[in-house]
């Protein structure tokens, strides 16, 4: 006899249900993938029927999309939040404009700013650096957006933050743009809290700009910053990464070479406690760059720039150059010369310690 009827009991194991196609695959929307039909409503529509249910995947396979407009990622997302799955697909961009445009913020005043956003597997290939006002990805007025393994070329800017807070950007790949990323302030929200993590940034014009956050944090781990304004020199003005009020920024194990032009890095303090710190780093800039990195004083005698365990040489011109009144300390053997104000310059190394610009 069979135990399970002896005891009235069901099965053990049920039969599992038949998966249906998930309704928030983009071709379920009728978009093509074939580079050829604008691929706009489709995609737009199917995020519209995401946010309509409340969160979840956006799925978009494999093959390449064409768009003429922004697919906007509009509203809030409470726990369940929206995904943007690309499948190893492309998105080309034909207009002026944002390709994912994310604003928690419209169309009406939210709850939060925290949209709970994410994006993951898209390469987005942009109209041209020249465009002005085109970009990959934008996120606007509010927080939470990440972004995995994607690639972006051909825009002004590949990532462009208006207000934008509580960012990470893990394994993004931004190349080929006139700013590979872009980051401002407004009167409610600051660039704040944004993070890059094994991160390529390479063969932009300008690797990257973020300014008025002195209360705020950008951090670079791990990345590769490479060949940015390549064909530059020393004299054209270009910088390839500029913080202007700044609050705090860091660079933990990154690399950073060839990238030509006035300076690698000039950080502006907005207030007495921003700081630059360099950690574990190298800054190898070639011959083609005036100055490596520049501590200057736009908005006063501000900031602080700490060196630890990292390389910053150059064949031309000043491997650090501190403005009037800023302090520095620098531990280890940078390989580097140091010029500017001295006066609050500690050094420390070989076991030794030594200010105001004497060797230890």
């Amino acid at each position: 006899m069979d135990r399970r009827q002896f005891l009235g009991a069901a099965p053990l194991f049920a039969a599992a249900p038949a998966v249906a196609k998930s309704r928030h695959d983009v071709l379920s929307f009728n978009a093509a993938g074939d580079g050829v039909k604008d691929d706009t409503a489709s995609i737009q529509r199917t995020v519209d029927e995401v946010k309509l249910v409340g969160g979840g995947v956006v799925r978009i396979p494999e093959g390449t999309y064409k768009i003429s407009a922004p697919i906007r990622v509009y509203g809030n997302f409470q726990f369940r939040s929206i995904k943007i799955l690309g499948e190893n697909a492309e998105i080309v961009s034909t207009h002026a404009g944002p390709a994912f445009e994310f604003d928690p913020s419209s169309p009406t005043p939210a709850p939060q700013v925290k949209q709970r956003s994410e994006m993951d597997g898209l390469s987005f290939s942009g109209p041209g650096r020249d465009i002005a006002g085109s970009s990959g990805i934008s996120i606007i007025n509010g927080a939470t957006v990440r972004v995995r393994n994607c690639k972006v070329r051909g825009y002004e800017k590949g990532i462009s933050g208006v207000g934008a807070l509580i960012l990470r950007f893990l394994e993004v790949e931004l190349y080929g743009n006139a700013y590979g990323y872009h980051f401002t302030s407004t009167k409610t929200f600051g660039a704040n809290d944004i993070h890059f993590t094994s991160c390529f940034i390479f063969e932009n014009t300008k690797a990257g700009f973020a300014e008025n956050f002195p209360n705020s944090v950008i951090t670079f781990n791990q990345c590769e910053i490479e060949g940015n304004n390549f064909d530059g020199n020393g004299d054209d003005g270009v910088v390839t990464m500029e913080f202007s009020n700044a609050g705090k920024v860091t660079l933990v194990g990154c690399h950073v070479e060839e990238n030509h032009g006035r300076a690698n890095i000039v950080f502006a303090g907005g207030n007495r406690s921003s700081s630059l710190n360099i950690i574990g780093s190298e800054i190898l800039p070639g011959r083609r760059i005036s100055t490596v990195v520049e501590m200057a004083t736009n908005f006063g005698p501000f900031g602080h720039l700490h060196v630890i365990g990292s390389r910053i040489t150059s064949g031309r011109g000043n491997q650090i150059d501190l403005g009037l009144g800023i302090s520095a300390c620098i531990i280890g053997e940078t390989e580097g010369g140091i010029s500017g104000d001295l006066s609050k310059l500690v050094v420390i190394k070989d076991g030794k310690v030594a200010t105001g610009g004497i060797e230890p």
